[in-house]
């Protein structure tokens, strides 16, 4: 997993210098380099090293939090503990008056129903 993490770095890097405007980086997909393609190197090594796949529990994503736009997958572990991948993608360019919101409802505190 260094190996990709350092090559994603590299090309990141390389895609900087030749290219620092972030929203155009997913315009090119020779430069594209997501989860989706994180996670399906990873799981072909996985199965040349272990002889076994990863176990997804939700396929990538994109989701916007605040402004900001992520990429999310989440992956079961060994062990199934739940894992989650998160990857920034951008932030979101507000014109002049324009404002966001976020969609949340505060919590009033009741209604929780738990173990007890």
């Amino acid at each position: 997993m260094k190996q990709i993490q350092q090559q994603q770095v590299n090309d990141n890097d390389s895609n900087n210098d030749s290219n620092n405007d972030n929203d155009n980086v997913n315009n090119d997909n020779d430069n594209y380099y997501g989860l989706d393609q994180l996670i399906h190197d990873i799981d072909q090594q996985s199965m040349q090293k272990f002889n076994k796949k990863l176990r997804m529990a939700v396929q990538p994503r994109q989701q916007v939090i605040g402004n900001q736009v992520f990429e999310l997958a989440f992956l079961y572990d060994a062990d199934g503990a739940i894992i989650e991948l998160v990857r920034y993608i951008k932030e979101v360019d507000l014109k002049d008056g324009q404002e966001m919101y976020s969609g949340w409802e505060p919590w009033d505190g009741k209604g929780f129903v738990g173990k007890s």
